[in-house]
């Protein structure tokens, strides 16, 4: 193998190494999906009907946090972008949108901040993808 391809093979895998040793190729503690914006994880429900479930985690994909935390939900849709509702809930944030607009929804984008801790931002194609099927107990 020439030097060329063993610095592809190298960037590669830092590249994709990552991302699977912060549990986004698992389902959350919630059964959600899970994204790292920065030190914290956001775990993501698809309630149906243009709502999302939101939990801001810590690195370790515990303790749910609303204190000095917000969030910021947006759908692109067919037609440009909508703003979501987005209500502290108990442990959680809920996002609502639209559920009689016809649409088409495209990406979920989240800006989330948790703690004083500003994260990136995340875009989630749509349909959002179903977890593997195991059966989650909520631990909150």
């Amino acid at each position: 193998m020439n030097q060329k391809m063993i610095f592809i093979a190298i960037l590669v895998f830092l590249f994709n190494f990552p991302i699977l040793s912060h549990g986004e190729n698992k389902p959350g503690p919630h059964g959600g999906l899970i994204r790292m914006p920065g030190n914290f994880h956001v775990e993501i429900l698809d309630l149906g009907n243009s709502k999302y479930q939101i939990y801001l985690l810590d690195i370790n994909f515990e303790n749910p946090s609303l204190k000095s935390s917000s969030l910021v939900a947006k759908l692109r849709t067919s037609e440009g972008y909508k703003n979501l509702s987005c209500e502290a809930a108990k442990n959680s944030f809920i996002c609502t949108g639209d559920p009689k607009s016809k649409k088409a929804k495209k990406e979920l984008i989240l800006f989330a901040n948790r703690e004083n801790s500003k994260g990136s931002e995340i875009k989630l194609e749509l349909p959002l993808k179903k977890d593997n099927g195991d059966n989650h107990e909520h631990k909150y």
